[in-house]
């Protein structure tokens, strides 16, 4: 989160490995910023306090499927 009601995207999740990856469309260290409504802010942050980041600062670490 960059602002109160903006997220930074840096990486994504490739569809077919399930591997993190550039952005598409981006230069190598590029990023896109996106709006973020208050409620998925207030979300993100009790999921962090009650849960915390991995080692590398991920906050979601799981995927939906293998």
């Amino acid at each position: 989160m960059v602002a109160d009601d903006v997220y930074r995207i840096t990486e994504q999740i490739e569809g077919k490995t399930r591997e993190r990856a550039p952005l598409r469309h981006r230069m190598v260290g590029e990023f896109r910023e996106t709006p973020m409504p208050w409620t998925v802010r207030e979300s993100l942050l009790r999921y962090a306090k009650e849960h915390g980041a991995d080692a590398n600062g991920y906050l979601l670490r799981t995927q939906r499927s293998p």
